[in-house]
């Protein structure tokens, strides 16, 4: 018996965000495209997502519960070892696809196959400010293993691959947030990736509800995993990084002394402050530096948190005043 297998592979994973859940799964299902199969990775929920994902009663669905929540990366793991379709994409449980996002990936897969193109790289728009989600790149092109590196695109933007540059790369799942980074280096690496300038999906902000990709201050209540997760980005990718873009290397390495002077690591975070100020001087940095040696880990925390909360204050007075940007789309 021959199984026919889908085209793309949509990942979901979704915890606690039931009243979020269904635009995200609709934009999926009402899409133009139609070979695809979506993945829903419940991740231990303790509201009514069982309830809202059994309401969709469409076969193209493959619905996974786990019993004990396992962290965003295990949720991803899950997704990646379900999965069945030759390419795949990622989608937040907040955000939603445009509706011939998934007919764009698939011709353009098809398109520049001959070239070789496993990775595609799309705009998405912030769905409240009604502007590009990432910077850095507006012109149809290649994407390099080195401008990912060194970090010459920022923001969100939405990436498709195809199922064989991942391979068996997966999350570590002792990691935070930059886990991300790593996984998606490890596949940019040996495999050539294109950007299309093209709007595929929009991005929710600000709902009232936490991410699942942090909220400002959030990240100082899992600092021992974020310290694991710069050290193990630098031990794989360190002598590249620091090779090709120094400055950057010099970043990386003083956001590591930070986070180790916060999780009380002080000798080593100020030693690993000090060596960054040798590729790229941050003041902020170099004060941290000098208050470690008066203040103690929770009073330091404490302004941190202060300041991104002053921090997020003025960056939401100049986005209400700022003028939505008329976004052309290809």
């Amino acid at each position: 018996m021959i199984v026919e297998l889908p085209k793309i592979s949509v990942m979901l994973l979704t915890y606690n965000r039931a009243k979020l859940l269904p635009r995200a799964i609709k934009s999926i299902l009402n899409q133009t495209f139609s070979d695809f199969e979506l993945v829903i990775v419940n991740n231990a929920a303790v509201d009514n997502t069982d309830e809202v994902v059994k309401s969709f009663n469409d076969k193209r669905i493959v619905y996974k519960k786990h019993e004990k929540n396992t962290g965003p990366f295990g949720g991803l793991n899950t997704a990646l070892d379900t999965i069945r379709g030759k390419y795949v994409i990622n989608l937040a449980d907040d955000d939603e696809l445009l509706p011939d996002a998934l007919e764009t990936i698939s011709s353009k897969f098809d398109k520049l196959a001959l070239k070789g193109i496993k990775i595609l790289w799309f705009d998405c728009i912030d769905a409240e400010a009604q502007k590009y989600s990432g910077s850095g790149i507006r012109e149809e092109g290649y994407i390099t293993y080195k401008d990912y590196l060194c970090n010459r695109f920022t923001g969100d933007y939405q990436v498709a691959m195809d199922r064989g540059a991942i391979a068996n790369n997966r999350f570590d799942q002792n990691c935070w947030g930059g886990m991300t980074t790593i996984f998606n280096l490890r596949c940019h690496r040996n495999n050539k990736a294109y950007y299309i300038p093209k709007i595929i999906g929009k991005l929710y902000r600000e709902h009232g509800e936490s991410r699942i990709t942090v909220p400002e201050t959030s990240f100082l209540n899992h600092i021992p995993k974020i310290v694991f997760t710069m050290k193990s980005f630098l031990n794989e990718f360190g002598k590249e990084i620091k090779k090709l873009c120094p400055k950057s290397y010099g970043k990386r390495l003083a956001s590591l002394g930070f986070y180790q002077i916060l999780n009380g690591e002080k000798q080593e975070g100020r030693d690993n402050v000090l060596k960054s100020l040798k590729f790229r001087f941050s003041l902020f940095h170099l004060l941290v530096f000098m208050l470690s040696f008066i203040l103690n880990k929770e009073q330091i925390k404490f302004i941190c948190r202060e300041l991104f909360k002053i921090k997020k204050t003025i960056t939401n007075f100049f986005r209400k005043f700022s003028k939505p940007i008329i976004i052309p789309n290809g």
